[in-house]
């Protein structure tokens, strides 16, 4: 079939195209054989690799050579090519860029621009190209009029309210379109799938003025007839169809299927969730077709790090995070070092009696040597939770746990000798918490809010007394080009009362991969007068900002630079400009194993006693 040739012939030359080898030769040669056969040999010639020697515009006066630059994926030759693979001819990608310049002038109010075929001149040694990219860019536009028109299930102007765009402002095309996507989802959260918002577009060349109206046909409402679930080999389908936000039988909601693809993102089962809707045996029903990809739920995850206390520190635990494809939790871990062994059980069932109804125990033993005692602890706990609103949940843990504070050494702090011997602590501890983050280990949307009290002692009798109260807030904030930025805030406060001190073990300590990246481990609080050691505030304030962007996205390879700032101060002291403070870079990894952290700080405001940088890693942890 000569056809099938010449494509399979077009074809090759687009391999060669994508990988650089823009002036590749493929031709063809047919050679019979016997009766009804022959041979086909493809002849190439490859050539030289072609690199980009310089990209050049002609006839642009808004925007600049280097704004143009920034929204093509076709860049010049450098250093990092080999790596980034960027650098080099590509015809079908040079194609794409031309609509991205047209689409950032329109973009920018010049509806008339003209972006012509690029200028391609190849060096004599065949081994170079120098693009040039001809631009009409014609007079800037700005919005008149924005009006409605069709079918309106809302009052006019409530519908208005959604729409960003806005009269007198620089024409932006990209704004309309959202626009068109906002006014498409209230529809489509009323049932009508298959809405359809047009633009009608009129341009006044003479006031340089576009009048738009969205055009509105709503169709008939939909029901979803049937939920198909594929892909899961270990989830059982009740895992998948209970974090659903859209039911059978029910109107079509598009915010309930993103609702739907977030929740199942976030339980951490799945490398890739697909939703997919079919129609249905009527125009107004519809098959919702749900897709997951299983990735390993189980793991052996470990750690390792390197603090003043504990000097160097290894981990390891078993993790099964969806149990027999239940969604059940259970892990066991071990942390041991050459000051400390911690040994933990944890159990999890997060849909107790098929309701959302979370409940879990833990049984936990601890034994830890400080510079001037050691604490023997061992205990457990019950955990209950349940869904307050949408994305919001309350927990309620009763903890009992057994102390003993010992070998306290003749130098150590008054505050560490008075609390010598065995205590049993009796506590309860409620949290609320409101996570909208769109994944559960690799978040780039949405925040996490959480705030908890804790009370020891008094009615729930045991040894100590104190109430503890921690604030969280994590935001994501999506930037461009995949790139994220993370805000975090901790607030703590710890009061005890009775009469008894606030036990060592529950005082704020900052510094280490978790808090202050850069000190050592539990090295940041106020100190004793007189021994200068570190005895941990009743107060802690903490911030962490990190800037995260892709270095290989496919291995879900990501960098960080990041800066921590924070304090813990003791009784009466809240010093806000005594704030420490520290920067750094690092590396994060979404593994088989789980979230692999490499993370280097510098310590900004360091003092004389203190190392000026640290190195930490950690396998399997976040923060």
């Amino acid at each position: 079939n000569m056809a099938t040739l010449r494509d399979d012939v077009e074809r090759i030359k687009a391999l060669y195209r994508r990988e650089g080898f823009y002036l590749a030769e493929v031709d063809y040669k047919i050679d019979p054989t016997e009766e009804g056969f022959v041979t086909v040999t493809f002849v190439i010639r490859e050539g030289s690799r072609v690199k980009i020697g310089r990209i050049g515009f002609i006839g642009n006066r808004a925007l600049s050579d280097k704004d143009l630059k920034k929204v093509m994926r076709t860049k010049e030759w450098s250093l990092l090519s080999p790596i980034t693979k960027r650098g080099f001819y590509d015809d079908l990608l040079l194609e794409s860029d031309i609509n991205a310049i047209l689409k950032e002038y329109h973009d920018r109010g010049y509806v008339r621009a003209e972006v012509g075929p690029p200028q391609v001149e190849v060096s004599e040694d065949r081994r170079w190209i120098f693009i040039t990219i001809p631009i009409k860019e014609g007079e800037e536009y700005r919005i008149g009029e924005v009006d409605l028109s069709g079918d309106l299930i809302r009052p006019k102007i409530e519908l208005l309210e959604a729409v960003e765009t806005r009269s007198g402002e620089i024409y932006n095309r990209s704004t309309s379109s959202a626009d068109l996507s906002r006014l498409s989802r209230i529809y489509e959260d009323e049932g009508y799938a298959f809405v359809e918002v047009r633009p009608i577009t009129r341009i006044d060349d003479e006031g340089r003025r576009v009048d738009i109206t969205f055009d509105i046909a709503k169709g008939e409402k939909v029901y979803i007839e049937r939920i198909e679930i594929r892909g899961n080999w270990k989830t059982r389908d009740k895992v998948i169809r209970r974090e659903l936000e859209v039911f059978e039988g029910e109107l079509y909601s598009a915010t309930g299927l993103r609702r739907s693809k977030r929740n199942l993102n976030r339980l951490g089962y799945f490398d890739d969730v697909r939703l997919t809707t079919l129609p249905g045996s009527a125009p107004d029903r519809m098959v919702l077709r749900v897709e997951v990809e299983e990735r390993p739920t189980g793991a052996i995850a470990a750690g390792a790090g390197y603090s003043s206390v504990d000097h160097f520190i290894v981990s390891a635990s078993i993790l099964q995070n969806n149990l027999f494809g239940t969604g059940r939790k259970l892990k066991v871990e071990a942390t041991l070092s050459s000051t400390a062994q911690r040994y933990d059980i944890s159990f999890t069932e997060p849909w107790l009696f098929d309701r959302p109804l979370s409940a879990g125990f833990d049984l936990f033993r601890l034994d830890r040597e400080y510079p001037d005692f050691t604490r023997f602890s061992n205990g457990g706990d019950v955990r209950f939770g349940f869904k307050v609103f949408k994305d919001t949940r309350l927990s309620i843990t009763y903890k009992l746990e057994e102390v003993e504070v010992k070998d306290v050494a003749a130098t150590a702090s008054i505050l560490i000798k008075e609390q010598e011997g065995r205590r049993i602590e009796s506590s309860i501890a409620t949290s609320i918490t409101r996570d909208t983050r769109n994944h559960f280990f690799d978040p780039t949307d949405g925040s996490m809010v959480a705030l908890s009290a804790e009370l020891a002692g008094g009615p729930l009798g045991g040894d100590n007394n104190f109430a503890k109260y921690i604030f969280t807030y994590d935001r994501y904030i999506p930037m461009p080009r995949d790139t994220t930025l993370r805000v975090k805030t901790t607030l703590g406060y710890i009061h005890s009362f009775g009469g008894k001190a606030i036990p060592i073990y529950e005082r704020f300590f900052l510094g280490g991969i978790n808090t202050l990246r850069g000190f050592k481990t539990r090295s940041i609080g106020p100190k004793d007068e007189t021994t200068g050691e570190v005895v941990g505030g009743d107060k802690e304030v903490v911030l962490n900002v990190e800037f995260l962007f892709p270095i290989f996205k496919e291995q879900r390879v990501k960098g960080l630079v990041f800066f921590d700032a924070g304090n813990a101060y003791d009784v009466g002291e809240l010093d806000l400009g005594d704030i420490r403070t520290s920067a750094g870079f690092g590396m994060r990894w979404l593994s088989p194993l789980g979230p692999i952290r490499l993370e280097w700080g510098y310590v900004l405001d360091r003092k004389e006693d203190e190392e000026s940088s640290q190195f930490e890693f950690a396998v399997g942890a976040a923060f």
